[in-house]
């Protein structure tokens, strides 16, 4: 089960900052999810919903359009200032919520070390995993993942992080432009830190 929703929101997760923009609103503080979690947004990014309007969605690759489904997603932030082009690549930040808690133990880190990443490469051009770990965000355990790929021409990061609550898991996902990985790996380290599950 675990193994079956990983594969399947991995598109997803990647490809919102794509997204066509609607409905965007200043991100309370903190987002409190009616699937029993609270986070944090990065300061000064928007919560938006919206998807991929069928040209935007035409342009991603056949791998990645078979798997792009945005109702999988709880929440999204997105950094709209971070590029002022509006079919420019915006920096953003995804939840996913898994309904069941995911031990995490030194099998479940190998097993999904080699899954994730045979997924990754199946569907992003250049994709390299840099880190793939067990952590702790604040007080809640977590595998953090970080790698780097190319998606239709932009050079993007992928920093990842599976993290375990009580009774359910979240899959939060900061996609950003590579000129920017210092200061938004340490803004959405600090947002997976805040998370609280009620």
């Amino acid at each position: 089960m675990l193994r079956q929703s990983l594969t399947l929101i991995v598109a997803t997760l990647v490809t919102l900052g794509l997204a066509g923009v609607a409905l965007a609103q200043d991100a309370p503080a903190p987002h409190k999810s009616t699937k029993g979690y609270s986070i944090l947004a990065p300061t000064g990014w928007e919560v938006v919903s919206g998807e991929l309007d069928p040209q935007e969605l035409e342009k991603l690759p056949t791998s990645v359009r078979e798997h792009y489904d945005p109702k999988t997603t709880d929440v999204m932030f997105m950094d709209l200032a971070s590029n002022t082009e509006m079919n420019d690549f915006k920096d953003n930040l995804n939840i996913v919520v898994l309904d069941e808690p995911v031990p995490i133990s030194d099998e479940l880190i190998a097993e999904l070390k080699e899954i994730l990443t045979e997924q990754y490469k199946s569907l992003f051009e250049g994709f390299a995993l840099t880190v793939f770990e067990k952590t702790k965000f604040g007080e809640n355990d977590a595998i953090k993942i970080e790698a780097t790929y190319t998606l239709l021409g932009y050079e993007l990061v992928l920093y990842q992080a599976l993290m375990t609550g009580p009774t359910k898991a979240l899959v939060i996902t900061c996609t950003m432009e590579q000129s920017r990985k210092e200061d938004r790996v340490k803004i959405c380290s600090e947002s997976f830190s805040s998370v609280s599950f009620q």
